[in-house]
């Protein structure tokens, strides 16, 4: 059981062992969904298609609207944030959507459309990590959440102990519920725990998707399964009479419900992201009373940093926690980043420095960093100890 306050901070890294993008991942498959979206919108706008989708605007109220005009706006929103994303290769999509306000519906339908298709994928390969080659998916792990698990179930005597003995929060900067499908599915597996109680644990004030996240999962009756998600038939623009009044009907079905699904994520900085201060400020202060805090695949971003307060929750004076964190492949931006946080300088971490640093009281305060070179789950598996540590051994 997490008998002590910890709190686990993810990013993009976390959520790519479920195979989903991190950040230059999700601009390249939203380049791929923008190419995709505009040859459905080029086709609605010659065939004069009255299946509006949620995300068209129509702002002509009269009984006879300028159809193609519409379409054509439409299209050409969605060719701007193709053609700008293709020249910009911006390193993050919420800053390149910052910058370009006006393709935030578009960009939001196009992010949502990636990730639920991501975990349609996903479903469909039984867990199976689907960013990784063939040539090292037979002797790789991905499935992290499985230290979670453990940690969770040990020592509980009941049901009951899931939820009150369990001390553990989650801050997520994703949008995808990777996690929450992931502690369902694993804690719903053992007998021990009631069904109920593995539904409170997850969803009461459990995980905070500080910048929201999709409205709803992937279910079997999705209406794209049956399009191939987005993916045109040939014939379907020489598509005529019946057929082509079903096709337009199914595929606005298919984008209307995606576009639900996108309106409960945030993508633009700095207006959107600072939007739901509720849950920014129940993370900063799960963060604050945790005394085990974990920093998986996140890469101190420092707008993301800042809005979460770990320059004053992370310092090392006067702070009695330990922090573990990742930083895959040893990237010396993460480790000024970091250090910047933990110490207010860019050099106390540095690339060939010890991966603890730690003091020793009674001269002051006591402090733990843990670094690991490692992805997550090896992290997990062979660096971070206090994890698979009994209760009472720290």
């Amino acid at each position: 059981m997490f008998t002590e306050p910890t709190v686990f901070i993810l990013g993009a890294g976390a959520s790519w062992h479920y195979g989903y993008p991190t950040g230059e991942g999700l601009v390249r498959k939203v380049i791929e969904k923008a190419e995709l979206l505009s040859k459905y919108l080029q086709n609605s706008r010659n065939t004069d298609n009255l299946e509006w989708p949620k995300f068209v605007e129509r702002s002509q109220t009269n009984d006879r609207p300028d159809l193609r005009r519409h379409w054509q706006a439409a299209l050409d929103q969605c060719i701007a944030l193709k053609m700008g994303l293709e020249e910009v290769k911006p390193l993050v999509i919420d800053y390149y959507l910052g910058w370009n306000a006006h393709l935030k519906n578009i960009g939001r339908l196009l992010i949502a459309w990636v990730i639920l298709d991501c975990e349609r994928k996903s479903l469909a390969a039984n867990g199976r990590n689907l960013n990784r080659t063939k040539n090292d998916l037979a002797d790789s792990n991905d499935d992290w959440c499985r230290f979670l698990i453990h940690k969770l179930a040990i020592n509980c005597k009941d049901s009951l102990d899931l939820l009150r003995k369990n001390h553990v929060q989650f801050v997520t900067f994703n949008y995808d519920v990777s996690l929450e499908g992931a502690l369902r599915r694993g804690l719903g597996y053992i007998r021990l725990f009631n069904y109920e109680h593995v539904q409170d644990f997850v969803e009461k004030d459990r995980i905070f998707h500080v910048y929201g996240k999709l409205q709803s999962p992937v279910t079997d009756n999705l209406s794209g399964t049956n399009l191939s998600w987005g993916v045109e038939k040939e014939n379907s623009i020489t598509l005529q009479g019946q057929a082509l009044l079903n096709h337009q009907a199914q595929y606005r079905q298919f984008l209307d419900e995606i576009y639900d699904a996108s309106l409960g994520i945030r993508v633009i900085d700095p207006e959107d992201k600072g939007a739901d201060e509720v849950a920014l400020q129940k993370a900063r202060e799960a963060i604050e009373r945790a005394r085990f805090v974990y920093i998986l695949g996140y890469g101190f971003d420092e707008n993301n940093s800042r809005r979460l307060g770990l320059q004053k929750s992370l310092f090392h004076h006067g702070m009695e926690k330990y922090v573990h964190f990742t930083n895959y492949q040893n990237n010396n931006r993460v480790n000024k980043r970091a250090s910047s946080i933990f110490f207010r300088k860019l050099n106390a971490i540095p690339p060939d420095g010890p991966s603890v640093l730690q003091n020793d009281p009674p001269m002051m305060q006591p402090f733990f960093y843990e670094r690991s070179f490692r992805n997550v789950y090896d992290a997990l598996e062979r660096d971070f100890e206090s994890l698979e540590a009994e209760d009472g051994e720290k």
